[in-house]
């Protein structure tokens, strides 16, 4: 049997589209019609209109001249005189309608009514002319004195002129209301009447006739619509058969066939295109078909790849929690014994081993936290706050961190905030100061002399979005065009020989990255290698209201005497399953006058909890058999009234808090613990405590004994017993500071760190030549809280300055005679080096200041003059670690 092959698809167009043709035409030919007849219609309405109009106007003007030269006989005011020759003359009411119908081709009939009207109104003209003159005449206007020149130029007849001018009055206003003069009106009015009469006839037939050819038109455009429907109809029934019948007969068996059994194929239907759609489905569907295997088989494969992989993420997840506890734990003992090591009575030189010790221990936390800031970064869960702070702040604040790293180089560190830069903006801070300062830290990692530039630009400003460019520019090694390429990528630095040299994990980059990404932004670096980089990004932030700095006479941390009197006896519980950690961590609670009780184990908790009164548990999480998490579930069942419970942790990855929370937990301290972090536990934990020094205890510290204040013995075996050095010391700390805990406030109150932090460091330096360790103390722990960022009270270092400042003026005026007896002598016969004298400017030895003086022009003679100003405030101020340090910038010269 033959098969059909169905009409052409071009050949199905071509009907369609000559139907469609067709269709068009008579439309456009129908609406031409029907627009002719409606225009005409509306034409004969306006011009039967416009002749009933002028009808009106021409019979209006009439009785207007009617009732002009009638009132002026009967009043006598020549107004209505001027205002009749007025109409004739200059208005021409009559003419102009006459004219204006002539022009609309009146018929012969209304052309003669118009003349006859137009003829008895000119007749009638002369009879109000001669009743105009006998009133003026009868007024005793002479002849010279009508300025009206049609009535001036009219001549009465003799009869007229013998009439007396009452007569002549009588006579005119008879004239007007005589039964010829009504007459000759009428003569006037009743062709006005009869052309209007006439005219309304013609303009009706006109007008029907325009009516009947839209009702013709409106016929037309029924039949012309109804052939249209038929036509759509064809059009549709073709398009029916030929097209959407055969695809809906394909969608019906796809939707009622099994695809999957193999043996699947479409009927072809329709015009020969759709036939053909559907021979190459069948033979795409054989194709298929035969690959399905191969595809099942793939998807089994990617199935256990898939659980495989996510075995490896929950097993690298694990990984990084053992980790992150197992390298945590032994830094919380480091830290911990650090800080307590740190409290004891310790020589310069080991204090700065225990500050060396701590700053390590630092650095290989923040290695810790990179890693699982890039984990969370790789995993997406690594969130940002949208919260209002202070931009500049925030860019003081890494400036100051990493001075002193940078002065220790050599280098200067500048902070470069553009005008128009917002002060305050929402976002999230922590994460903006972590990539500013990774990008600082490296930039002076990498710079051997100059410095290091942190810039900040708003480029662009829509509405209250701000588009900030920030830029770290230094003149250090630089980078090569192909480091570039790989600088941002994980574990990656310049090349091998940067990492042996400079050290760093090649994450740093590859997380800043991540966070501007998160940011919104973009990150890049321009560098020209031995000349220095410019790395720079783009973020944008919006614009808020200005935010509450707290006052700086507030202690936003926790002052340890204060928590130590109010914690006294308090009885805590230390759980914790490391022997080292479980030693440590007592030991500071111990420190606070706790009632320190430790549990090695999660059983061994549960069973203490249960015999005793705790008002703190402080929990680790990770422990063997019972853990932290269990061991807080069973407290809680047995408790008799609620306990505090602290999470102690060394895991930081994502959820730990949150598991914390769920457990039963009163709050969450990630390991390494310091002080400062069981202070802020301890104030949460107990927020009736109030931190703030209290009158009483303020006049406790003020009546310390003088020994505790200023160790004299000490300052003096540090000087060689020299009591003329002490003594000019002490000269020069009192006059030097009587107004700087005055100016510490105020630049508090400003919020200027940088300057704050040098006070305090300034203060620092003195205060071991003076022996004053609780001033040095309060100092280390002012500069201290400004390098990590924490909010900090200058009241405390203010308190200690006072009480030394006191003091020191006592042992000035006890020491005065001692001190002038004495006389030092320097040896000054040796030739100067600059070399020895930077040592012992650097091991803090007072005999390099002594020498300095004694021996200032030598010194200038061999620097040059240059930064002689800088050195000199430096040694005037006893800040010699600075001293020292320009001396090596010179010695490198």
């Amino acid at each position: 049997m033959r098969k059909s092959k169905g009409i052409r698809q071009s050949t199905m167009n071509f009907c369609i589209l000559g139907i469609f043709f067709l269709i068009v035409l008579m439309l456009i030919g129908d609406e031409f019609f029907m627009t002719q007849s409606i225009s005409a219609e509306q034409t004969a309405e306006t011009r039967r209109a416009e002749f009933k109009q002028l009808g009106e106007d021409l019979a209006n003007a009439s009785d207007y001249l009617t009732n002009e030269a009638r009132e002026f006989a009967i009043t006598g005011n020549v107004q209505h005189m001027y205002n009749y020759w007025k109409e004739i003359d200059v208005t021409r009411t009559r003419n102009l309608v006459i004219e204006q119908l002539k022009k609309n081709d009146p018929s012969t009939t209304e052309q003669e009514f118009l003349s006859n009207a137009k003829k008895h109104s000119d007749d009638l003209t002369e009879t109000e002319r001669r009743s105009m003159r006998l009133v003026l005449e009868s007024m005793g206007f002479s002849q010279s004195a009508i300025t009206q020149k049609e009535v001036a130029d009219y001549t009465l007849t003799p009869q007229d002129e013998e009439l007396s001018k009452s007569e002549k009055l009588e006579e005119a206003r008879a004239i007007m209301f005589d039964d010829s003069y009504q007459q000759a009106k009428d003569n006037i009015m009743s062709p006005i009447a009869e052309f209007k009469t006439v005219m309304n006839e013609r303009l009706d037939k006109e007008m029907k006739t325009a009516q009947r050819n839209t009702e013709n038109a409106a016929i037309l455009q029924m039949v012309l619509s109804f052939v249209v429907i038929i036509a759509i109809g064809v059009i549709l029934r073709l398009f029916f058969r030929q097209v959407t019948s055969p695809i809906q007969d394909y969608a019906l068996s796809l939707h009622n066939s099994d695809i999957k059994g193999g043996t699947f194929h479409l009927i072809p239907k329709g015009t020969q295109e759709i036939r053909i759609l559907a021979n190459n489905f069948n033979v795409l569907y054989d194709s298929i078909q035969s690959e399905v295997c191969l595809r099942r088989q793939a998807e089994q494969t990617m199935r256990e790849a898939k659980e495989e992989a996510e075995r490896a993420n929950g097993a690298k997840s694990e990984f990084l929690a053992s980790m992150s506890h197992e390298i945590r734990t032994p830094i919380n003992a480091i830290t911990g014994y650090g800080y307590m090591l740190k409290s004891c009575d310790l020589g310069q030189k080991q204090a700065e081993y225990v500050d060396r010790i701590n700053l390590s221990t630092k650095n290989l936390l923040s290695i810790v936290n990179d890693i699982l800031d890039f984990t969370k970064i790789e995993a997406g869960k690594l969130s940002l706050e949208n919260i209002p702070f202070d931009l500049f702040k925030v860019l003081r604040d890494c400036c100051t961190m990493l001075e002193v790293e940078a002065l220790r180089k050599g280098l200067s560190l500048r902070l470069d905030v553009a005008e128009g830069v917002p002060q305050f903006v929402l976002g999230d801070s922590t994460r903006l100061r972590q990539v500013l300062l990774n990008l600082l830290g490296n930039a002076i990692k990498f710079t051997g002399q100059g410095g290091v530039i942190l810039k900040a630009e708003s480029e662009v400003n829509t509405a209250d979005r701000f588009r900030l460019h920030f830029s770290v520019i230094d003149t250090g090694i630089g980078v090569t065009e192909e480091q570039k390429s790989r600088l941002f990528e994980v574990f990656t630095q310049g090349d091998a020989s940067t990492t042996r040299k400079y050290g760093g994990t090649g994450l740093g980059l590859a997380i800043s990255k991540q966070i501007v990404d998160l940011m919104g932004g973009t990150i890049g670096v321009e560098s020209t290698p031995g000349e220095g980089s410019n790395f720079q990004f783009y973020v944008t932030l919006k614009e808020t209201e200005a935010i509450l700095v707290e006052s700086s006479d507030t202690d936003c941390s926790t002052d340890s005497n204060v928590i130590r009197s109010r914690l006294a006896k308090r009885r805590v519980l230390l759980v914790e399953d490391n022997d080292i950690n479980r030693e440590m961590t007592s030991e500071i609670l111990l420190n606070l006058d706790m009632d320190v009780d430790t549990a090695s184990g999660g059983e061994e908790a549960v069973a203490k909890a249960k015999c005793n009164d705790y008002e703190i548990i402080f929990m680790d999480i990770r422990m063997p058999v019972v853990d932290g998490y269990e061991a807080t579930r069973r407290i809680r069942a047995v408790e008799k009234k609620h306990t505090l419970i602290a999470a102690l942790s060394a895991d930081a990855v994502e959820g730990v808090k949150q598991k914390v929370i769920d457990a039963g937990m009163d709050l969450y301290l990630t390991k390494p613990l310091d002080p400062d972090k069981i202070f802020r536990a301890v104030s949460q934990l107990f927020p009736e405590i109030e931190l703030n020094e209290t009158a009483t205890e303020k006049k406790k510290e003020e009546n310390k004994p003088a020994s505790e204040i200023l160790d004299v013995a000490k300052a003096l075996n540090s000087l060689g017993s020299s009591h003329a050095t002490y003594h000019r010391i002490l000269s020069k700390f009192v006059n030097d500071n009587r107004d700087t805990a005055e100016n510490l406030r105020e630049t508090m109150k400003s919020g200027d760190m940088a300057k704050a932090r040098q006070i305090a460091h300034d203060l620092k330096g003195i205060a071991g030549y003076l022996g004053s360790g609780m001033l040095m103390e309060e100092a280390a722990w002012f500069i201290e809280k400004i390098d990590s960022g924490a909010c900090c009270s200058c009241m405390p270092l203010c308190n200690a300055l006072a009480l030394t400042m006191r003091e020191s003026e006592n042992v000035y005026k006890e020491m005065a005679e001692t001190a002038e007896s004495e006389n030092l002598e320097i040896d000054i016969s040796e030739p100067l080096s600059i070399d020895k004298l930077s040592v012992m400017f650097e091991n803090g030895d007072i005999e390099a200041q002594m020498i300095y003086r004694q021996r200032h022009e030598e010194i200038r003679t061999l620097l040059g003059g240059e930064g002689m100003n800088i050195l000199d405030n430096a040694v005037d101020n006893i800040r010699f670690d600075e001293a020292a340090t320009i001396l090596k910038r010179f010695i490198a010269i």
